[in-house]
This record gives structure tokens, sequence and C-alpha cells, in this order.
């Protein structure tokens, strides 16, 4: 649940603020060992990069006010960034975390990866011009023939259409390729072992005991107040294929009105996902 989330963030903040050091260290014990253990139960599957995404936005916050009780992890930070992790919006917040240590204590990362950490959530390749009207593209892995098109996976409504076609539009490429990258994520990277839709949800039936769904329900775009595992998965690996597009795919500029497709649609996510007034206090 959204609400539950925010609820957590806020008590990392305030964990942070009393200086509670053993806390704060414990936490990010946890995010590196990667793993529930006991305190999930065996019935449901652990909201992993929930966890984690929403760990580093309230440690994003605690880098401004309170960088030195995060300067003992500076290496966490910088390798949630630049390593192996391929997710915008960890990668994002992870990068800003480490700069604001680094600010706060200049020398701490080489100049080398102060330079990479600059660069994160930033396309490094020259943008491209279309139509964007009549002009498509291939995905850099469509075009090598390197995409199991034949995988399937429900991945909710209105998915296709407000999730991921504007993703593709990004870069010149259809919403159906971003849905069949994000279908790979899914099974092929992340190995799930069920098909991700709404009746497979093994809480399926927290979901009906309200007559609301607990607040399940999304459309056009909109984020659930709860997030049922269909969307969970969607959503993340929707973020997984984002990084790989800009690692691999210049942005392409295909209306005279926007100024940068790529920046505006990362700041939606940032803005949207994210408390708006949380943000805006960080960033003031």
């Amino acid at each position: 649940r959204s609400e539950t989330r925010w609820q957590a963030a806020h008590c990392v903040r305030r964990l942070a603020e009393g200086n509670c050091e053993k806390e704060i260290n414990a936490l990010l014990e946890w995010m590196k060992r990667d793993a529930v253990g006991a305190f999930g139960s065996h019935k449901f599957p652990f909201y992993n990069l929930h966890a984690r995404l929403y760990l580093l936005i309230a440690l994003a916050r605690v880098s401004i006010d309170n960088p030195q009780i995060l300067k003992p992890h500076h290496s966490v930070f910088s390798l949630q960034a630049l390593g192996n992790i391929k997710h915008i919006l960890i990668q994002k917040f992870s990068a800003e975390i480490a700069l604001n240590i680094e600010k706060a204590f200049p020398n701490t990362y080489s100049r080398d990866v102060v330079e990479q950490l600059c660069r994160v959530g930033i396309s490094q390749l020259p943008v491209e011009k279309i139509d964007g009207y009549t002009d498509k593209l291939d995905s850099y892995w469509h075009a090598k023939g390197e995409v199991d098109t034949s995988l399937e996976f429900y991945h909710g409504y209105d998915f296709d259409r407000y999730w991921f076609e504007p993703l593709g539009d990004v870069f010149g490429i259809s919403g159906e390729q971003v849905e069949e990258l994000a279908t790979e994520v899914v099974i092929n990277e992340w190995h799930t072992d069920v098909d991700g839709s709404y009746k497979s949800d093994p809480r399926v039936k927290l979901w009906r005991s309200s007559r609301n769904e607990r607040g399940t329900s999304h459309s056009h775009g909109s984020y659930p107040r709860t997030d049922n595992y269909s969307f969970y998965l969607s959503y993340h690996a929707m973020m997984v294929v984002a990084a790989k597009l800009l690692q691999k795919m210049p942005v392409v500029h295909s209306r005279d009105w926007r100024e940068n497709e790529w920046t505006e649609w990362l700041d939606r996510h940032l803005l949207t996902r994210n408390d708006g007034h949380w943000l805006a206090d960080r960033r003031d």
C-alpha cells in the first residue's frame, strides 16, 4: 500500500534525524542482503524492489539533511548507481545520495566515479530527429533479433497504452516493443514463477475482501493506492527497460513543442511516484 510505504520512508527520515546510526546501518545491511528472510510471509512474494526504491527515496532526503550518517556506506550507493542493477529510479536516487555525500565530504569518491555518477540518468548519445507521426524505429535488441517475442505475460489494464507507449515514444520505438522487452525482464531475467496475471496474485483474496479491492485499480497511467503483484512486476520491469534503452539508444526528438522527451518522461515518474511535498521540500 502506498500509504504504508510512505509511512516507512518518513520513519527512516526520523531515525536519521535522531542520529540512530545502528538502525540506519541495519537497514542498509538488509538492503545488501537482498532478502527479507523470516520477516516476510512464506505465502506472499516480497516486493523487494519497492523496499529498495523507497528506502533510497528516504535516504536521498537524509543525504541532504544528515549526510554524515550515510558516509560509512558510500560504496553501497555508488554500487547501486553504477553497478549491474539496471533500474532507472534506483540508479537515479542512489547517484543523488552519493553526490550529496561527495558534496559534504569531498574526495569520498574518485574523480572518475564522481563523473560517472553525474552522468546517471542522462543520455550520452546525440538526440536523433524523426517524424513522430510516421517514423518508428526498432529497439537495439529487436534490430539484432535478440528478443523472444513468443513470451506471454499479462502486464495489466492500460499498461500498454499509458505506460509502455510513452516510454517507447522517447526512443522512437513502439509500445509493443517496450512491452516485449519488459516481458523478457520479468520472465528471463527475474525468472518469475507466476504468469503475473491478476488471478495468480497470491494476495487476491485480500484484494477481494474489500468493496474497492483495497484500491488496486488504476487506469490512464494513474498509480493505484495498493499495488498488486502484476502492477509491481510491470512497473519495475518498465524501469529496467528504461535504463537499458537509455544506455543503448538515442533519445528522439519528434515534437517541436517538447524540449527534452527523456527528461520529461523521467521527471514525470520521479514526481508522480514520489510524494510531491517530500520531493519539493528536498529540492528547495
